[in-house]
């Protein structure tokens, strides 16, 4: 597929500690409206016969709103694009995923980091483990592949919680 990289946001209200992202781009969420996006995008698939879309943002989908709209407006226009983003487990629920595979999403990276709970609290994830699984379940049912990321030697990480997250990440299968 003719295919590009996007950025439509900047931002993430996430405060993991390993991440630079908030250095760099700050935790206040800023966007394009869909409505911009919606637009740039036809130019893309019109003029550039562009099909894929890896959307690059920090969280594409810190507002479930924001996306509902995107989703919505690529339904309603019949843009032919299929895309890929990347999300945090707790910004997203069985509806939207739907919504989103239905609006061309093939593909969803998740950071998960870690398989047990004191790991993720330490890294200040701002998520549980059960958000984690959910979040995986509802894209799988969804039909929307998914990745995962996941990070070994973390400050107090020890073989048994290392085996831990092994183990998750076979159970989410990303």
């Amino acid at each position: 597929k003719k295919g590009m990289t996007l950025v439509s946001a900047r931002g993430c209200p996430g405060h993991c500690i390993f991440c630079s992202v908030h250095l760099i781009n700050g935790r206040e969420f800023r966007y394009f409206s869909a409505k911009r996006l919606i637009e740039d995008i036809e130019n893309l698939v019109n003029k550039h016969h562009i099909e894929f879309i890896a959307f690059r943002d920090d969280t594409f989908t810190v507002s479930k709103e924001r996306v509902r709209e995107i989703c919505t407006l690529l339904l309603e226009r019949k843009i032919p694009l299929r895309w890929y983003c990347l999300a945090r487990s707790n910004t997203v629920d069985l509806e939207l995923l739907k919504l989103m595979k239905k609006a061309g999403c093939e593909m969803i990276h998740y950071g998960v980091e870690a398989g047990d709970q004191k790991i993720l609290n330490l890294l200040k994830k701002g998520m549980t483990i059960q958000q984690l699984r959910q979040a995986f379940e509802w894209t799988h049912a969804a039909g929307i592949k998914t990745v995962g990321s996941f990070i070994f030697g973390n400050p107090t990480e020890t073989q048994e919680t290392m085996d831990k997250t092994l183990a998750f990440a076979l159970e989410l299968n990303p």
